[in-house]
């Protein structure tokens, strides 16, 4: 399942990259903050650090019937996604910062961040996966557009299932589906 993650996450980050031929800022930033993903179009910004798309859905949430199950693809949309704001942070209990006792938790959180500094494709793809030991954190907790420039790489964070949110809470049965975190 995280390879799976893993190869998604790669590819949406390269058609991302593959969108910014080398140009002047102004022209390029203007011009390659709309982008097609297999799943629709996003608008994301341009930055003094490079492009940035913020809350790009990667799967549907999980709620209702999905939410023991692994995740699903997200379904694709019509028109043009903002992708400028960060969205919802997963479900958590995080006692430990009172930034995490927020509102804004929800199980409808499966979404993720891709920065992109300025110049042509064919660039590195890292993916930061959140420290927080399966109970706390986001894909907004680090910020790294400066990194992305300052090497060059594309880097997209993840926001994943946390804490009771990615265990059943029935015992396992031979006919029931593993559970997933991410």
């Amino acid at each position: 399942m995280i390879r799976r993650l893993g190869i998604g996450l790669t590819a949406l980050a390269t058609v991302l990259v593959g969108a910014a031929p080398a140009q002047s800022a102004s022209a390029s930033s203007a011009r390659h903050t709309l982008v097609r993903t297999d799943a629709g179009w996003v608008r994301g910004e341009t930055t003094s650090e490079g492009r940035q798309f913020l809350g790009i859905p990667y799967a549907e949430p999980p709620v209702g019937d999905l939410r023991w199950k692994s995740p699903r693809p997200v379904e694709p949309w019509h028109g043009v996604r903002t992708t400028k704001d960060f969205v919802n942070r997963c479900m958590q209990t995080a006692s430990w910062d009172p930034g995490y006792e927020q509102p804004s938790h929800t199980e409808d959180c499966l979404d993720l961040n891709v920065y992109v500094p300025e110049g042509a494709g064919g660039r590195p793809v890292m993916v930061w996966l959140h420290g927080g030991g399966l109970t706390a954190g986001a894909g907004e907790d680090v910020v790294p557009d400066a990194f992305a420039r300052q090497t060059g790489a594309v880097v997209v964070t993840v926001n994943y299932r946390l804490g009771g949110g990615r265990r059943p809470t029935r015992p396992r049965s031979r006919t029931a589906p593993p559970s997933a975190t991410i």
